[in-house]
C-alpha cells in the first residue's frame, strides 16, 4: 500500500513589535465555535486584518477565493498575519456563515450575530476611526497599535495588493513556503530530509501535513543550519 506524505517547509521573518498606546480590544466568536481576542493576536506580535462584510454582499462574494489564497500565502493565520471575516448584518448567523465559507471554499474565520459581531466591536463601527462605507471594507491593525482604516477599492485584485502593501509596509512579511511530497511503497523504508538553508536568518519551521492539508506536526524553531531528517513508519 502506498503512503504519501506531504512536507512543508516553512520560513518565516521574525521582527519584534513595539506596543505604543493600545487599542480597542474586543473578543468574538467564529462560525464554528472557536473564540478570537484582538490582544492576544497583538501580543502575539501579529497582524490583524478585519474584514468587514456580509454574506449577499456582491463584491465579497467575487472577492472569497481570492482573499483567501491571500490568507494562505500569508501563513493561514499561523505566522505574522491573521485574517478574520465580521458580517455586519444580523442575518448571517453562524450556519448561514459556515454555508458561505463551504460555497467559496474559503477557511479563514468567520465572525456573525451569534459570535459577537454586533455588540462586541462598536469602538470599530461606531466612527471612532472613521466611518465604514461600503463593503467589503477592510482593516488593518498592527502589534504597534498603528490601524489601518477602510480599505477598499472597486477592482477586487488592486484591494488585494494594497492590502499586501500595506501589511509590507507597516513591517510583515509573507512566509517562504517550499512544499514537496514523498510516496512510500512495499520497498524498504525511505528517509526524507528537510534542510535548511537561511541566508537571511530567518526562522524556520517545518510543517508536516496529509494529503488534504491537516497537520500532522509542526517542527518549530529549527536552527538555520541543521536539516530535520525524517523516517516514515510504513503501515501494515
Amino acid at each position: 500500500m502506498k503512503q504519501v506524505i506531504k512536507i512543508i517547509a516553512m520560513f518565516c521573518l521574525v521582527t519584534t513589535a513595539l506596543r505604543s498606546q493600545p487599542v480597542p480590544d474586543f473578543v468574538i466568536s467564529d462560525s464554528e465555535g472557536n473564540s478570537h481576542q484582538l490582544s492576544t493576536y497583538l501580543n502575539q506580535g501579529q497582524f490583524v486584518v478585519l474584514e468587514f462584510f456580509h454574506s449577499l454582499a456582491t463584491q465579497a462574494n467575487a472577492l472569497a477565493y481570492d482573499l483567501e489564497q491571500r490568507y494562505e500565502a500569508w501563513g493561514n493565520g499561523e505566522f505574522k498575519v491573521q485574517f478574520l471575516a465580521i458580517s455586519l448584518r444580523d442575518f448571517d448567523d453562524n450556519a448561514t456563515l459556515q454555508k458561505f465559507k463551504s460555497k467559496y471554499r474559503v477557511s479563514f474565520p468567520h465572525c456573525g450575530v451569534e459570535g459577537g459581531a454586533l455588540t462586541n466591536l462598536n469602538e470599530w463601527t461606531d466612527g471612532t476611526y472613521g466611518q465604514i462605507r461600503l463593503l467589503p471594507s477592510f482593516v488593518i491593525i498592527s502589534p504597534d497599535s498603528t490601524v489601518v482604516f477602510d480599505v477598499r477599492d472597486n477592482n477586487s485584485l488592486t484591494l488585494l495588493d494594497s492590502l499586501d502593501q500595506i501589511l509590507y509596509e507597516l513591517g510583515a512579511r509573507k512566509p517562504f513556503i517550499v512544499k514537496g511530497q514523498v510516496t512510500m511503497d512495499d520497498s524498504p523504508m525511505q528517509e526524507v530530509q528537510v534542510e535548511a538553508d537561511d541566508k537571511e536568518n530567518h526562522n524556520n519551521r517545518v510543517v508536516l501535513t496529509n494529503l488534504e492539508g491537516k497537520y500532522i506536526h509542526v517542527f518549530d524553531s529549527m536552527p538555520s543550519d541543521r536539516s530535520i531528517l525524517f523516517r516514515p513508519i510504513k503501515n501494515d
